[in-house]
Order: structure tokens, then C-alpha cells, then sequence
């Protein structure tokens, strides 16, 4: 397709130079050559012509600030200017002769190619050159976006390859340390209370009590109040009223031991 516009583009371009030719040569026969002498006279005087400076409108009046200024034309010696103007007469009558001759040199030209016979062979031979010229041009192309096509496919390769490693090196770390949480809940839970172990767990709490209840200084020493009892006889709860010696007794010994106790007391009687 690119190919085929490109054709395309080459044969429009023929055919818009050759119909320029064709009115070129068509407009020197109208004019003669005195008219085209008369249109270089007057390029000629405009070439020396400038654009305007913007400025307001000339139908606007005068401005108050400017009305009594005079205008002071810098002083040029008479010499001074009589040598520019020849200057700049010689240098119009030379560029004019310059153009006029380049004019007549590329009508011949033209003359001389259209009348010719392998003018239109050389056109088809120019076209055919550039058809050339633009397929290898695409082939260049091709070859250059395949290799970018190729480089970019590696580079993406790469790019998971690195993401496919980094996340199994992450997944392998999370492993670990999930793992390590794991044996620490499993070490800890030896302690903790289940149905099986609860009476033991109760009395070992009974038997070594913590006190919660101490104040610390700004030197980060511990200062206790009371010694701890085993057991406290105002927060035990029973559920029948025991005797004075059970009571007595309740400081120091275990209550499994005192329970037996009075079980055994309660079949003796």
C-alpha cells in the first residue's frame, strides 16, 4: 500500500510540472517581449520597496503630544548620496539582466525537452528510478522496525522473567516467616487452657498468684504492697458453709487436698 501511494504521489507530481510547462509556454507566446520588459521595469522599482510601520489609522487627527514636534533628518553628505544612488541603479540593472537571462536559459531548456523524443522516456525512466529507490527505502524501514520488534519482545522477556523471580523470592520469604509464626503458636500453645488441662492450669494459678497492683519511680524500681496469700477466703466461693478449721485451714494447704478431706470427713459420718 505505502508503495502504491508513493506511485501514486510521483505520477501527480509529473503531471502537475508538465502541465506548468505547457501554460509557461503558452503565456510566452501571449506576451511579447515587450511587455516583458515593461513587467521587469516594474519589479525592478518595487524592489526596493518596504512594509509599513503599524501605526494608527491616517484618518485619525494628530495626537496633542506630537503636534509642534519637528522632525530633524539626520545631515547625509550630497557625495555621500549621489554614490549610493548610482549604486543602487547598477545593482537594479544587474539583478534584472541576471533574471532575464536565467528566464531565457530555462525556456530553451524547456523548448529543447519537450521537442525532443526521449523526453517522455527519460520521465518514465526518472519515475521508475524513484519507484526503485522507495521500495528499498521500505524494505530499510521493515528491517528496522523488525528489529525494534525483536528488541522490545527481549526486553519484555526479560522484564517477567525478573517480576516471575522477584515474586517467587517473595512468596519463598512470606513462606518462611508465616512457618516461624506457625512453630511459635504452636510452642505457645502448650500453655494454653483446654478442657483437658484446665484443673491443673486452675491450681498452678492458685498456687503462684500474681500481683498486678504496684507502683514504679522514674528510676524504673518496683514498689509492692502486701505480701500475696495462696488463697483469698473473701473471694473463694463455696458452695456449702465450712467450719472454723476448714477456714483456718485454708491458707495453707490446697484446696483439692481440703476437698478430699472433707469428703472424707462427710463419709465418716
Amino acid at each position: 500500500m505505502r508503495c502504491q501511494r508513493t506511485a501514486v504521489v510521483a505520477y501527480n507530481l509529473y503531471m502537475r510540472a508538465r502541465v506548468r510547462l505547457e501554460e509557461e509556454k503558452r503565456m510566452d507566446r501571449l506576451f511579447s517581449r515587450a511587455c516583458i520588459l515593461c513587467l521587469g521595469r516594474l519589479q525592478a522599482r518595487q524592489m526596493s520597496r518596504r512594509v509599513p510601520k503599524p501605526g494608527k489609522p491616517p484618518n485619525l487627527p494628530l495626537a496633542k503630544t506630537k503636534r509642534y514636534r519637528v522632525m530633524h533628518i539626520p545631515w547625509q553628505d550630497p557625495a555621500e548620496v549621489k554614490e549610493m544612488l548610482w549604486r543602487r541603479h547598477v545593482y537594479n540593472c544587474a539583478v534584472k539582466s541576471i533574471r532575464e537571462y536565467y528566464r531565457q536559459c530555462i525556456a530553451g531548456k524547456q523548448t529543447e525537452s519537450l521537442a525532443s523524443a526521449s523526453y517522455h522516456d527519460e520521465i518514465e525512466q526518472e519515475f521508475k528510478m524513484l519507484l526503485e529507490e522507495n521500495d528499498a527505502l521500505n524494505k530499510k524501514q521493515a528491517d528496522k522496525r523488525e528489529a525494534e520488534s525483536v528488541e522490545k519482545r527481549r526486553r519484555m522477556e526479560e522484564e517477567i522473567v525478573a517480576m516471575v523471580e522477584k515474586h517467587v523470592q517473595q512468596s519463598s520469604v512470606e513462606l518462611e516467616k508465616r512457618e516461624k509464626e506457625v512453630l511459635e503458636w504452636i510452642e505457645r500453645s502448650k500453655d494454653f487452657v483446654t478442657l483437658d488441662n484446665m484443673d491443673e492450669m486452675i491450681e498452678r494459678a492458685l498456687e503462684s498468684p500474681v500481683d498486678f497492683n504496684f507502683a514504679m519511680d522514674v528510676h524504673g524500681r518496683m514498689f509492692k504492697g502486701k505480701p500475696l496469700v495462696k488463697y483469698n477466703t473473701e473471694n473463694l466461693l463455696l458452695t456449702k458453709p465450712v467450719s472454723e478449721e476448714t477456714v483456718a485451714r485454708i491458707p495453707f494447704g490446697r484446696l483439692k487436698d481440703l476437698s478430699d478431706e472433707s469428703t472424707q470427713q462427710t463419709l465418716t459420718n
